[in-house]
């Protein structure tokens, strides 16, 4: 009989130095691991997610290897984010993730309603003598439409105009609609009407393809009957700068084993990604800032939540300074800190700051609004950055 919770062996990590790539398990708890054949380990989130992870010797050592990254990526683990580990006997772990705020994180997918999405539409065959109508079914809304059903929540859309062109869509291939939202950002869930239909329910991962011919790889994660669209989903929002409100429309290629992505972009999105933080004003005093530099070489950028882990560097910096293989940077902060970030480079061709920049943000207590003035000093391998408060007057590196 299997033992509760609270009487089983565990240990606890705080996720420090490399912890993205491997993670070390304490000596001590080896004991409990003895007599067992040490090659393969099942992590599960709280949510009943499950991800294969490969155990490493390193002479004494025992590391989390193959598959930890996943493990990582999937559950968007921070440095500084504390996890513990309880075994469960079977060489297999159950783990609690705890934010740099004490408190447990969940599982943003596995925490999701099933089919209860308020801004999902899922469309299904139907009868096609069927007549348009519209029938109310409890917190939801059922719409009989050109033979197809669409499924949603009562929720009125930001963005109608581009909600009713995705509905105009049309195709004799199964297809789904749903609103892009900031919720969004990391998966994107796959009603179960549509897994089914297009037998999504072993494959554990399938080809995106934009409305330019792009194509991306994602992970399918599957858990309790519930799949969506997860690690690889972060990278084609990025190269296709979704915005809120913008509505995808996703249609199964059978033959590619694909689906294309059409975009609809919301109204409010189209002033470009400055215009987020407040309003045209914020964009204005950007281009003051960067003018007010005696020196062409600089760039600004406000900061935003979802630039917290990442920031992308501008193209014309990139070509200017022939920096694509450069992987690391030096940012000098208004108190004269020195902070190592790493430079990581996407298929697309652009380039973010990535590792070290969450703890320059956190260490400057940056703000939404705040705009950063990067001077370069050696190309982009260093760089001064002057910070200018919302409302108040720039904060100068040096």
């Amino acid at each position: 009989m299997e033992k509760p919770l609270w009487e089983r062996d565990s240990f606890f990590k705080v996720m420090i130095g490399d912890f993205q790539t491997r993670l070390r398990i304490p000596p001590c708890f080896h004991e409990h691991l003895s007599g067992e054949i040490l090659v393969k380990s099942v992590l599960r989130s709280r949510g009943g997610r499950r991800w294969a992870v490969m155990l490493r010797r390193e002479g004494k050592n025992l590391f989390f290897g193959e598959g930890w990254e996943c493990f990582v990526s999937d559950l968007s683990i921070q440095l500084g984010e504390f996890l513990l580990f309880v075994y469960d006997g079977d060489l297999g772990f159950d783990v609690k993730i705890y934010g740099i705020t004490g408190c447990e994180k969940v599982d943003p997918i596995a925490s999701m309603k099933v089919e209860q999405e308020e801004e999902m539409e899922i469309r299904e065959k139907v009868p096609a003598k069927t007549s348009t109508a519209l029938i109310r079914a409890p917190g939801r809304r059922r719409e009989i439409l050109n033979g197809r059903v669409i499924l949603g929540g009562l929720k009125v859309f930001s963005n109608e105009s581009a909600l009713n062109s995705a509905r105009s869509f049309k195709s004799s291939r199964p297809f789904f609609i749903a609103t892009y939202r900031r919720s969004r950002q990391e998966y994107m869930t796959i009603p179960a009407s549509f897994m089914r239909e297009c037998d999504l329910g072993s494959m554990e991962a399938i080809i995106l393809q934009d409305q330019k011919g792009r194509s991306w790889p994602v992970r399918i994660a599957h858990w309790i009957g519930r799949v969506a669209m997860a690690k690889g989903w972060a990278k084609f929002r990025d190269v296709n700068h979704l915005k809120e409100g913008d509505v995808c429309v996703f249609e199964f290629l059978e033959a590619d084993t694909a689906i294309h992505v059409h975009i609809f972009r919301a109204k409010q999105n189209t002033a470009g990604v400055l215009r987020r933080a407040g309003n045209k004003k914020r964009e204005q005093e950007v281009l003051k800032a960067e003018r007010s530099f005696r020196t062409n070489a600089i760039f600004a950028s406000i900061f935003l939540k979802s630039r917290k882990y990442n920031l992308n560097i501008p193209t014309r910096v990139l070509k200017e300074y022939d920096a694509a293989k450069l992987s690391k940077t030096t940012l000098r902060d208004p108190s004269g800190r020195s902070w190592s970030v790493d430079i990581k480079h996407r298929v697309d061709g652009r380039a973010v700051l990535s590792h070290g920049w969450f703890n320059f943000c956190r260490a400057n207590h940056l703000q939404v609004g705040d705009i950063c003035i990067f001077e370069l000093n050696d190309g982009i391998q260093a760089m001064d950055v002057h910070i200018r408060r919302l409302g108040l007057h720039a904060i100068t590196a040096g």
